[in-house]
């Protein structure tokens, strides 16, 4: 059954302070933020917010630091995800709004 209407993602009880230290560790219908600082060759800052899919259990980038305009999600500090969310995968019929973000931890300079 692929989950609609409005949807919770749970903080991974991973995370510390929002952040994960893999992303291996989000569950189903959970977030949380991924620090990459360093893995692509450079010193720059780059944090990311995961989130797994509900229904087929994929993880997609909701939000990525210095993604051109539109190809992120807005997240507002409460942890509300703009536009809705509907999962990559082909033939996985999660499609939520609105979405939120449970436990949102704000690391956005």
């Amino acid at each position: 059954m692929s989950t609609t209407g409005a949807f919770t993602f749970q903080l991974a009880p991973s995370a510390k302070e929002g952040i994960v230290e893999d992303e291996n560790t989000i569950g189903r219908g959970e977030w949380g933020w991924i620090d990459r600082t360093g893995d692509f060759g450079d010193s720059k800052k780059h944090l990311m917010i995961y989130a797994r899919c509900p229904d087929c259990g994929i993880l997609s980038t909701l939000w990525r630091e210095g993604s051109p305009p539109g190809h992120s999600h807005e997240i507002g500090a409460t942890g509300l995800v703009s536009p809705s969310i509907q999962c990559p995968h082909q033939g996985c019929g999660f499609h939520t709004q609105p979405s939120t973000l449970a436990g949102f931890v704000e690391l956005r300079k």
